[in-house]
């Protein structure tokens, strides 16, 4: 069955109901009237009454096959608790026990570390019931199931349970087991799964099918023998029965969901509804649907407008799959005939709206198939595959029309679809004769009947025969006094003291206030002296403990026993019957859930607490956890409010000190948390995930790893948590963000279930350290691989300084077809920026704008910066042109692109466009134009811009700022001023600021000051090679030879090697080229050498003389010019010129800053080759064209 949510439709179908309900009303009214005139004229003579009540004949209700689990203990196994087929059939069989009067506890295996709403609700759903929901782990889950008359396990997975919860006691309980079996997929026939099968009492399957193929893969894989085997057929819920035979409910639910999805009345509409995977089959049934479109076309037939829907889609986690079913759909053109729909528990509305439904699950096909008989209730046909349980329900040409699995079955099923399509009056038929095979074989009531006869056998091999009269007690009991009977009513009446005294033995005092209203219709009757019903009385008591919100009561509330006092004197009262009450009391509280989701401040919050207390839900834990949940979200202190309403509960439960607990770590008071926790166990109460993964969550934001390994501990003492899913996701992250990666590790390969998540914090924390090694390594382990794991390792390259790295995954995951979102773009568009190919740099443009996303103003942003680094200002504009939304960093990485380019007149242009707009500038805005400034020389200008920095714009300057101003007044030859700002600022001056300051003594030749600016540096990065280096060269250039020897001594005693200088360039196909420094390795040296010397040979002809003071070393000329001739830019300049085409522009980037020399050689060589030359360095862009720099000679 699909997943599905609450609709729309319920209050059309409750307005419609309550129109009725009002009619029957108004009836009654009148009714009543005359009949309490009677009463008034006899004196109200309640005698008369209870004559008159006595007189009407009752209608003997048909009993419930399942009656003979009347008191029996039934505990129930779950892998999981969700919207999905498996859950939902326990939970079915859950209340179906409870309506009989069986006692049945609830057990989820798997949960997730985070509150689930969608699990909250189901729990509530089934506390409404009267289930019992237990933890998986512990004594509670154990005690359970041995004390148990049966024990239903549901799906495969849940044999895990088994063993690591029963241990030793495994063989007490397997006696007592039925498995429901539901599943058909390979990867369930573990033997870790079901190694205990053939020893439990038997195994539930709900086809013959799955039966046999059980059978035989057991045998055949795993060696071991099936048990006795039942099949058991599902039916329909009486609830969507009422709906499918109510010809006005079903017509109002066509027209609204039909107007919803934009389809006609008259339209054909195929649905198939299913969750969204490719074992459903949803891509082969597009393309049936356009193949039938195809067809139809193609015979030119005559038939209404035909639509398809696909419900079960996940609007908020679009899988791989969806997107391609979505894309498959563009490409055909066939978006107005096909529609998605999110996933949705009820169906009724669909089956109502559709005129077919197609099941079309692949390989083995469904295992039953609940939609279909659903499908057939609303009298549809339905076009099946010929596999698994469909067989079984659909009678092929009689309720449907069945065709192949695979993709061989896309043209027959193309054929079925235009058979119905042209045939009304076959598809009718089929409709009509599938609704009688729903009331003959897959009703409830045919369901519990089926599964009736299997209990009766599984309970007869038990070996634990517990006694199942019906007035025994269901735990403890009560010394004989108030059931002594073993038929339908009791000997003796309940004691005339109970209505004051309630004298509750063990298991009575679990009964609490939720149980109160039905109790109180057997002290009425007590009242009267009537004779009350056993299995009346027990459920009273049972539902009032069952129904409780902790596992163990001390008393009964005062609320409770003052209520009993009140209905045992008024015997008056109306009766209402329990489920109602518990209905109206399950809606209320569901009101008051969505209220509180709607609260925005602390008066409507307290309004809503008042509406609480009024109703006398001080006591339930399902509404004050919300309550408590919010205050939290609004940040009310623990202390005050959230800690009064949480110890004025007295019986609390998980979920409720988890919400307490939260709340503390959230405003940052992890001490009392723990303090909290330490309470909570104190009082014998578990935890549940959620509350190690709070725990686990505030350890990582103040990392504490020390307290963070104790929490670790209690997950493995309290026991079951080491292998539950959440809580180990939640312990790595912990371990990560801490820097433990190797207990992170450790956890990761204990695990005994992981998911993608469990891989990918640990690649992330890998890559966050460095170590992309560890990262790949893991990555490369990962099963499934998901955007996220995808994207981690590529921003993880990028930020490592391996772009390379970075664009090969990327181009790996473009393969394999995943998904791109906003952040992997950046990660990868940083890449690009930092390896500077142009090539690149459009193919991840072109992707960015066919994933839409060219509009993102944070990936538009970092295309800007990306083209700006790759030398192509004129694109970095293009996109910044195209932009709808700009803001504050689109603008300021335009404005430093400009800067870096020389186009500082550009980038103050825009900077004075963008004051003029509501945009204010930054930090960054203000670094760029700047820089701007001191790259054009522009002296004034920068300082009036850094005057108004704080003045106008209200951005006080920091360091960079200084640093910036700094580089200005020293480029321009004011060292002197720019020393004096130095040493005066008004925030410490940082590495850049001196830095700044090295590099203008290196441009203007002044030893002097460089010291000064030297010496700081050397004790603000006393391992930054590149300042020993700069100052030596100035010595160098000054012919100081005793300094630069003093300063080499110092490199060499401080073990400080010279970074190599490189170049790289983007040769064709985009691949890189990178050249060092007297390099000879490369394949076409030999070439390169040849272009080099004829360039250098032509330059000399033209006046050319190498600028020797560019070689630092005391060497002769002639060495000198040898090292000059060799210089990475210039062997990677050859070597474009060697391979690139004549009217392209020739890029280079270079990892340090450009010598004079080789940017005299650059400006020579573009003259000569007539050739644009672009070549960035570590300061900024130089455009060579015609002899001349964009930087004129000023960098």
């Amino acid at each position: 069955m699909a997943k599905h949510s609450g609709g729309w439709w319920v209050p059309l179908l409750q307005n419609r109901y309550l129109l009725a309900l009002l009619v029957m009303l108004s009836v009654s009214t009148l009714v009543a009237f005359f009949v309490r005139a009677g009463l008034d004229a006899c004196d109200r003579n309640i005698e008369v009454v209870d004559k008159q009540v006595k007189s009407v004949p009752q209608i003997a209700a048909k009993p419930s096959p399942l009656s003979f689990m009347k008191s029996k203990r039934v505990l129930l196994v779950s892998h999981q608790l969700s919207l999905s087929g498996g859950p939902l059939l326990l939970m079915e069989l859950a209340f179906l026990f409870r309506i009989v009067g069986a006692e049945v506890y609830w057990i989820t295996i798997q949960k997730p570390s985070e509150e689930d709403e969608v699990i909250y609700s189901l729990e509530h759903k089934m506390l409404d019931r009267g289930v019992q929901v237990f933890s998986a782990k512990g004594k509670e889950a154990i005690d359970a199931a041995l004390k148990a008359d049966l024990v239903v396990l549901n799906t495969a997975v849940a044999g895990k349970w088994l063993d690591v919860v029963l241990k030793e006691d495994v063989s007490r309980v397997l006696q007592k087991v039925l498995w429901w079996i539901h599943e058909m997929r390979g990867h369930y026939f573990k033997l870790d799964y079901i190694k205990h099968l053939p020893s439990v009492a038997g195994a539930m399957i709900d086809s013959h099918v799955t039966a046999e193929y059980w059978k035989n893969r057991t045998q055949e894989r795993l060696r071991i023998k099936m048990p006795e085997t039942y099949v058991v057929h599902l039916g329909n819920s009486k609830e969507l029965m009422e709906v499918a035979e109510d010809s006005v409910a079903k017509r109002v639910l066509r027209e609204h969901v039909r107007e919803s999805l934009g389809v006609r009345n008259e339209d054909l509409l195929f649905a198939i509804i299913n969750s969204v995977s490719r074992g459903k089959g949803q891509d082969l049934f597009l393309r049936s649907f356009f193949e039938s479109l195809q067809l139809i076309q193609g015979k030119k037939l005559q038939v209404p407008t035909m639509h398809a829907v696909i419900v079960g889609s996940d609007m908020n986690a679009q899988t791989k799959f969806e997107s391609e079913l979505r894309n498959y759909v563009i490409q055909k053109k066939i978006q107005d005939r096909v529609h998605f729909v999110n996933k949705t528990l009820t169906v009724a509305p669909y089956l109502a709206a559709i005129d077919v439904l197609v099941q079309n699950s692949q390989a083995r096909g469904e295992c039953f198939g609940r939609i279909t008989i659903e499908a057939m209730a609303f009298q549809l046909p339905v076009l099946g595959t010929a596999a698994g349980g469909t067989t079984e329900i659909v009678v092929n040409g009689t309720t449907g029309l069945l065709h192949p699995a695979g993709k061989g079955g896309v043209i027959p099923l193309a054929k079925n679809i235009v058979k119905l399509a042209t045939h009304v009056e076959r598809r009718l038929t089929m409709g009509k004769r599938g609704y009688g095979r729903v009331k003959e074989m897959f009703l409830e009531q045919h369901m519990a009947e089926r599964i009736a006869a299997v209990l009766k056998k599984v309970l007869k091999k038990s070996k634990s025969n517990y006694s199942t009269s019906a007035g025994r007690f269901p735990v403890g009991g009560c010394g004989g006094r108030l059931f002594a009977c073993g038929s339908g009513t009791c000997d003796q009446l309940l004691p005339p003291e109970i209505t004051t005294t309630w004298r509750l033995c063990t298991a009575e005092k679990a009964a609490a206030a939720r149980g109160y209203r039905l109790v109180s219709v057997c002290l009425r009757a007590q009242s009267k002296r009537e004779t009350l019903n056993c299995v009346t009385v027990m459920r009273a008591l049972t539902i009032a403990r069952e129904f409780s919100t902790a596992r163990s009561l001390i008393y009964a509330p005062k609320q409770f026993s003052q209520q009993l006092q009140q209905q045992s004197k008024a015997t008056e009262a109306t009766f209402v019957p329990f489920n109602q009450l518990q209905q109206q009391r399950k809606l209320f509280e569901s009101e008051l859930i969505t209220i509180l989701d709607g609260c925005n401040d602390l008066h409507q919050i307290k309004q809503v607490h008042a509406r609480i207390l009024y109703n006398g839900l001080d006591q339930c834990c399902y509404v004050l956890t919300k309550l408590i949940r919010m205050l939290a979200k609004l940040n009310v202190p623990m202390e005050t409010y959230p800690r009064l309403v949480f110890d004025q509960v007295r019986y609390r439960n998980p979920f409720l000190w988890t919400s307490l607990i939260r709340g503390y770590l959230l405003q940052g008071s992890l001490r009392e948390s723990i303090v909290l926790y330490g309470s909570m166990r104190k009082e014998g109460i578990d935890p549940v995930s959620f509350t190690f993964s709070a725990l686990f969550k505030a350890c990582s934001e103040v990392l504490d790893v020390s307290l963070g390994r104790q929490i670790h501990a209690h997950t493995i003492l309290v026991g079951g948590f080491t292998s539950d899913l959440y809580v180990g996701n939640t312990l790595i992250d912990m371990y990560v963000k801490c820097r433990c990666l190797g207990c992170g590790r450790k956890v990761l390969d204990e695990m005994p279930d992981k998911d993608v998540i469990s891989w990918t914090t640990l690649i992330v924390g890998y890559a966050k350290g460095g170590d992309m090694d560890s990262a790949a390594a893991l990555f490369d382990g990962l099963p499934l691989k998901d955007m996220v794991a995808w994207t981690a390792m590529v921003t993880g390259y990028a930020q490592n300084a391996k772009p390379g790295e970075a664009i090969q995954y990327f181009e790996r995951m473009q393969n394999a077809g995943i998904e791109t979102d906003e952040v992997t773009l950046v990660g990868v568009i940083s890449a690009c920026a930092q390896l500077g190919a142009i090539k690149y740099a459009n193919w991840v443009c072109h992707i960015a704008e066919r994933s839409g996303f060219i509009n993102n103003v944070v990936v538009g942003s970092a295309l800007i910066d990306m083209y700006s680094k790759c030398g192509t200002v004129e694109d970095a504009y293009r996109v910044f042109d195209g932009m709808k939304v700009r803001n504050v960093y689109s603008y300021s990485s335009m404005i430093v692109g400009f800067a870096m380019h020389g186009q500082g007149h550009a980038a103050l242009k825009l900077f004075h466009e963008m004051a003029e707009t509501d945009i204010r500038p930054n930090r960054v805005t203000f670094v760029g134009v700047l820089t701007a400034c001191s790259h054009m020389g522009l002296v004034e200008q920068g300082r009036q811009l850094f005057a108004s920095m704080e003045k106008c714009y209200g951005v006080a300057p920091v360091a960079d700022h200084y640093a910036c101003m700094v580089d200005i007044l020293g480029r321009a030859g004011r060292l002197e001023e720019s020393l004096e700002l130095a040493q005066t600022m008004p925030v410490d001056p940082h590495a850049g600021v001196w830095g700044a300051l090295l590099g203008a003594c290196h441009i203007h030749g002044n030893p002097d000051i460089a010291q000064i600016a030297a010496s700081h540096l050397f004790e603000l990065e006393p391992d930054g090679i590149g300042n020993y280096i700069v100052l030596s060269n100035i010595y160098a250039l000054a012919g100081r030879w005793d300094d630069v020897s003093r300063v080499r001594k110092l490199m060499k005693r401080k073990g400080l090697k010279k970074n190599p200088g490189y170049s790289w360039v983007e040769g064709k196909n985009g691949v890189i080229h990178e050249f060092v420094a007297n390099d000879l390795t490369h394949s076409k040296s030999s070439e390169i050498r040849r272009v080099l010397e004829d360039i250098l040979d032509r330059l000399k002809a033209r006046g050319y003389q190498p600028n020797l003071s560019s070689v630092p070393r005391d060497v002769s000329d002639e060495e000198k010019k040898h090292i000059l001739m060799t210089h990475s830019e210039k062997l990677a300049l050859a070597f474009a010129v060697l391979t690139t085409s004549v009217a392209s522009t020739i890029r280079i980037m270079k990892n340090l800053r450009i010598c004079e020399d080789c940017h005299l050689f650059m400006c020579g060589a573009s003259q000569i080759i007539e050739r644009e030359i672009v070549v960035r360095d570590n300061m900024r862009f130089h455009h060579f064209q015609d002899g001349k720099c964009s930087c004129g000679n000023f960098w």
